[in-house]
């Protein structure tokens, strides 16, 4: 072997020995391979760690490339003086501008239904996700944020199609991901067995019906070993738990729908593989939290395989996610209730300033498909703590996070100092997009993310720009005008679109808290008065029962003027 590498390699003058000049012989590149000779095996290692730095850099700094961006500003720019200004009433966009039409719509339902259940992978929801029912006609949103866009806003003038098939999407498989549907072939032939009373038989996915239309007992029960979520130090348990169902996978792992006999409650296992080296952060941060809005681990239990090792997470189960409840009013052409969006966004933001101002993490993936709601209740828990961190001072974190259409401006700058506000702006996508049906940035790269923000918001002042990322304050981007957000929320309340504006800053120290949100804004008016509003559901919601240190950042002020509609729970 050693001699047929030799016949095609050879060596170029570059004394490092990294680069060959191989044949055009594809089965002879297969074979080559990039071994220096062994009097420069320490300046190859050398480099390979160089290498190694410059990639961990590269990652943490996530550097934007500023010219690209200056381009299509231009563009926009130009393109600009051929379209009527926003403010004059009516939009009138060129031939090159793209509007949600029939013809738009059409290319987007099909792939927002194929791609549906990806993007609800990191949710714990039991939704079909391959629902076809919509016609061609519906505006279905975008599917999930990395798998590209769908229609556009009509006031928004776009220079570029937003219309991706799912099915040109590269479908390469990591080892994880080919684990993981090992796991889901293991499980899926379990769920076929068939408990008759005196044995059990294995049969295929229809065995289940068939034995129930004979009257025969189909669920089996599993007993397992179980650590109790909260309990320090560790408690184990066993429970008794019915035949799982797959309720849904993705690259993080498998999630499945079952049952606790011991307390008759339906819950959801998320099932991960675990890295021995490291400790499991969502797991950590989980065990940490504890709030009615957010997801709840009740028990976790490590499961060994041949040869890895897997997290299993056993939390709440909730009917559907945002993302879901959103497509249903889509569907039928209808806007999605106001009063059901206010409560969603009241208990949205009081779960985000429990992570923030109690716990001190921040989440760093709201969207859509990770806020759970129950429709019947209007109950809202934030899932997938993933992508979740603990963030500390002067610890730089990586800046490639969060979900494109969510993404913060100082993110797409690359800034690797955020805090928690991220999170709030997310929300904010959160919430225009329940109120326009569809996401208000939907960028098709990181770079087209900033132009869709810029064309809305206009161009960020140095002053902004330096307080996302001060290396870039001394770039002059080219001056956009902002589109006033009552034109794109015609018909919401100033209440709505006031609180909107002070979300959605450029400079993140300005922006909104979680806590302000709540209390400094006029939307929420009708829930801190319950006397405005339906009094028994805020009630059964618990909307305005808070613990003493989830109020710290209220002034004297805030706390005399609801201080009579708080609750603070003595124990």
């Amino acid at each position: 072997m050693l001699k047929k590498i030799k016949e095609i390699i050879q060596p170029t003058t570059n004394p490092g020995g990294l680069s060959f000049s191989l044949s055009l012989s594809k089965s002879k590149r297969k074979i080559a391979a990039q071994i220096p000779p062994n009097s420069d095996k320490e300046e190859y290692d050398k480099k390979r760690a160089q290498a190694k730095i410059e990639k961990l850099h590269r990652l943490y700094t996530h550097e934007l490339d500023v010219e690209l961006v200056l381009k299509h500003l231009s563009i926009e720019e130009e393109h600009r003086e051929h379209v009527t200004c926003p403010s004059s009433g009516t939009s009138t966009t060129s031939a090159t501008s793209i509007t949600t039409n029939s013809t738009t719509t059409t290319s987007t339902t099909s792939t927002t239904a194929t791609s549906a259940a990806a993007s609800d992978m990191g949710t714990f929801s039991t939704a079909p996700t391959n629902d076809t029912s919509a016609s061609n006609s519906d505006k279905v949103r975008p599917p999930d944020p990395d798998a590209g866009a769908g229609a556009c806003l009509d006031h928004i003038p776009r220079l570029h199609s937003n219309n991706v098939n799912s099915n040109n999407i590269p479908q390469d498989k990591t080892n994880k991901q080919k684990k993981i549907e090992v796991v889901m072939v293991e499980v899926q032939t379990a769920s076929a067995s068939v408990t008759n009373g005196t044995g059990t038989g294995t049969g295929n996915g229809n065995a289940n019906a068939n034995a129930n239309a004979n009257g025969v007992n189909t669920e089996t029960c599993t007993q397992r070993k179980v650590i109790l979520g909260h309990s320090n130090p560790e408690q184990s348990v066993v429970i008794s738990c019915g035949t799982p169902e797959i309720v849904g996978n993705g690259s993080f792992g498998v999630v499945f729908r079952t049952n606790v006999k011991e307390t008759g409650e339906d819950v959801v296992i998320k099932k991960v593989l675990q890295d021995r080296r490291f400790k499991n952060r969502e797991l950590e941060i989980m065990k940490m939290i504890k709030h009615r809005n957010l997801i709840d681990l009740k028990y976790y239990f490590l499961e060994q395989s041949d040869q890895d090792l897997y997290l299993n997470l056993i939390v709440d189960y909730m009917p559907m996610s945002l993302y879901q409840r959103l497509k249903e009013f889509i569907c039928v052409h209808r806007p999605m209730d106001r009063y059901e969006i206010k409560i969603y966004m009241f208990q949205l933001f009081k779960s985000l300033n429990y992570l923030h101002q109690v716990v001190g993490v921040c989440h760093r993936d709201i969207k859509p498909q990770n806020i759970l709601v129950d429709p019947s209740t209007f109950l809202l828990k934030i899932c997938d703590l993933g992508s979740a961190k603990q963030l500390k001072p002067n610890e730089p974190n990586v800046s490639y996070i969060c979900s494109r259409y969510y993404r913060a401006p100082e993110l797409i700058f690359g800034a690797t100092n955020y805090t928690t506000k991220i999170d709030i702006w997310s929300a904010g996508c959160v919430m225009a997009e329940l109120l326009l049906g569809q996401p208000i940035f939907p960028g098709e790269s990181k770079i087209d993310q900033l132009v869709e923000i810029i064309k809305v918001l206009g161009t960020p002042t140095r002053d902004e720009i330096c307080a996302m990322n001060e290396n870039y304050s001394e770039h002059k981007f080219p001056q956009i005008r902002p589109i006033p957000l009552n034109k794109i929320f015609k018909k919401e309340t100033q209440e709505t679109i006031d609180l909107l504006y002070y979300i959605m800053k450029y400079d993140p120290n300005i922006r909104y808290s979680a806590l302000q949100c709540m209390f400094n804004s006029e939307y929420f008016s009708d829930i801190l008065d319950p006397q405005k509003s339906n009094a028994s559901l805020i009630e059964s919601l618990q909307l305005l029962d808070f613990e003493e240190n989830e109020l710290a950042g209220l002034t004297a002020e805030d706390l005399a003027r609801f201080g009579a509609k708080v609750i603070i729970p003595s124990s």
